[in-house]
């Protein structure tokens, strides 16, 4: 029956390629068109984000939907020709170009292929610090402070608020390191994985010192110039930032869900089946799950006849979270940088943050953990846990056990390559800026990032194509004079509603590395979260930007609040919340 299935989905593949072919030829021949995808821009992420849900195979999805893009980029310009047979060969050799010009192309990217050697290397990390004894020390102890089921959650949820430096870093360490806590309190994977998404881009988007805030500040700037606001408030632009951080009503939102949830334990949707699941039956995964890394590593087992010493797993931690601090400073140029900035801004504070946003983060991360990998080695060896040649055999177990995720975050940046050359985002954008009246321009805003960013699955992007539009619908109906409560929630809409894809869509590549750190499959934790994102996306939507303009924005966020916690008693169900002394009953 499944590999019937798998006929069906290939034979439906090649039906939707035909379709295109016949429709994009119906079209064709308008050289006004020629260069403009419109409306099939957005076939690419539909294609693959449906098929993920459908068929909860993200890799296979992805591929679809990056071939389904490149045949569109690849013959629509043909058709407009009047090239028809060129066109329809173009169905054959957008397969090869898939690989040759987007996949090599991604490869061929010092940023990508960072963030992949990062990817490998941690995992390799894992492998040393596992054999060692020290992460399974770690969880003994954390366990032993953990009374039950939700103080590890909340564990897990204070450690990621606590790395708010880079999303990725915050990531893999939590997901990574509270793994066997969750696994000891039979908190699912799925429940994990939310944890650790959930304060990753929505926390790293709101620190004061981060590998973001540079970039968030800079496209403000950029589209304070363009759209008219002088010079001077151009110049304003990190305070902007900072005045925008109260209407970034998604992201402390979801904070404020996360932490709600963990402390009640309670749980509703598909959410409440997975916790029940495995605080019922003791599997934190689902039957037939497909874990995005071997099961060696995401099920970690007590190593034989090794002292357990949590030092060999905090030690190896603390120097990756400190040396990603020193990387990131001295990346960005360290104290040459910092003075350039303080002359120019004469705020130490600013140019310190300044600073660290011009780090490059996946040259940082890469040092960071090959310090923390020397000094895991180092430590083995004089204490005689391993040999040389052992920790190398660890050190490769750790990265084969990462290359399924290599393989989905490789494949979704792809997808977000062939999403820039059809212009995706632009038409999405263009959809909705002619209807968008003053009085819920913020709203209208949140919507449009939200829906771009679930789309391409970049939160980046979003906040590059998105903020100078909305800057300058802002300047239009409020003024350019100055920046007030409406401009400021405007910023903040488009800042947040970025985050909300990032956050929980399937080709997010912070949503695959939250997968694959805490070793859950990727579509039950796109399908266990999305019901979370949902809820804290409406009440920012109807809560705080519908009324931003009449309502204060800290009572707003009160009222937020509130309604949050309320729609967990409500709609939340509770979810048993073990002991230690239960779970050692329940074992036996």
């Amino acid at each position: 029956m499944k590999n019937l299935r798998w006929v069906g989905i290939i034979l439906l593949a090649v039906l939707l390629f035909a379709m295109f072919s016949m429709a994009i030829a119906m079209a064709g021949g308008d050289e006004a068109e020629k260069f403009s995808y419109g409306f099939w821009s957005i076939i690419p992420p539909v294609v693959a984000i449906g098929l993920a849900f459908a068929t909860h195979r993200p890799i296979l999805s992805l591929f679809i939907g990056i071939w389904t893009g490149q045949y569109i980029y690849e013959a629509l310009p043909l058709f407009a020709k009047g090239e028809t047979g060129k066109a329809l060969y173009a169905f054959f050799t957008s397969f090869f170009h898939v690989f040759s010009d987007r996949i090599v192309g991604v490869l061929a990217d010092s940023w990508y292929i960072g963030i992949i050697t990062f990817t490998l290397m941690i995992g390799g990390l894992l492998g040393i610090i596992n054999r060692s004894g020290g992460m399974w020390a770690i969880a003994e102890a954390l366990a032993r402070k953990a009374k039950n089921s939700a103080t590890a959650q909340v564990f897990a949820a204070i450690m990621g608020v606590a790395i708010f430096f880079d999303d990725y870093a915050n990531t893999l360490l939590v997901g990574n390191t509270m793994r066997p806590i969750t696994d000891k309190f039979r908190v699912s994977r799925e429940k994990l994985a939310y944890i650790v998404d959930s304060t990753a881009a929505p926390v790293a988007s709101l620190a004061l010192i981060s590998t973001w805030i540079a970039y968030e500040v800079g496209i403000i700037a950029d589209a304070l110039k363009q759209e008219g606001f002088g010079e001077k408030i151009a110049n304003a632009a990190y305070t902007v930032f900072l005045q925008s951080i109260p209407y970034r009503f998604y992201s402390l939102l979801a904070l404020v869900l996360l932490f709600t949830i963990a402390i009640t334990s309670r749980d509703y949707a598909t959410m409440y089946k997975a916790e029940m699941r495995a605080r019922k039956e003791g599997k934190v995964y689902r039957d037939g799950a497909q874990l995005p890394i071997s099961k060696e590593i995401s099920e970690l087992s007590k190593p034989e006849g090794v002292p357990l010493r949590s030092i060999n797993a905090w030690l190896p931690i603390l120097v990756l979270i400190v040396g990603t601090i020193w990387a990131l400073w001295v990346t960005a140029g360290g104290m040459e940088t910092y003075k350039g900035y303080l002359d120019q801004f004469h705020s130490s504070f600013k140019a310190l943050t300044y600073t660290f946003g011009d780090a490059d983060a996946s040259i940082a991360l890469v040092w960071a953990v090959a310090a923390a990998t020397a000094v895991a080695a180092i430590m083995v060896i004089w204490q005689k846990i391993m040999n040389a040649g052992e920790i190398v055999d660890a050190w490769l177990d750790g990265t084969k056990s990462m290359m399924v995720a290599v393989v989905i975050l490789t494949i979704a940046w792809a997808l977000g390559s062939i999403n820039g050359d059809l212009g995706t985002s632009q038409y999405v954008v263009g959809l909705v800026e002619g209807w968008l009246p003053g009085s819920v321009l913020p709203l209208g805003i949140f919507l449009s990032a939200a829906l771009i960013s679930f789309a391409t699955g970049t939160s980046w992007g979003t906040m590059a194509i998105l903020m100078p539009i909305a800057i300058g619908l802002a300047g239009k109906f409020y003024g350019t004079d100055a920046v007030g409560v409406m401009h400021l929630a405007t910023i903040g809409a488009v800042l947040t509603g970025a985050v909300f894809g990032d956050h929980c869509s399937p080709v997010s590549d912070t949503t695959i590395l939250s997968s694959m750190a805490s070793a859950c499959d990727h579509m039950d934790h796109v399908t266990t979260q999305i019901p979370y994102s949902l809820t804290a996306a409406t009440v920012a939507a109807v809560v705080g930007f519908l009324f931003v303009k009449f309502i204060p924005v800290w009572l707003l966020l009160l009222i937020g609040a509130a309604v949050i916690i309320a729609i967990v008693y409500i709609f939340g169900k509770p979810v048993p919340n073990l002991t230690v002394d239960e779970l050692e009953k329940l074992d036996k």
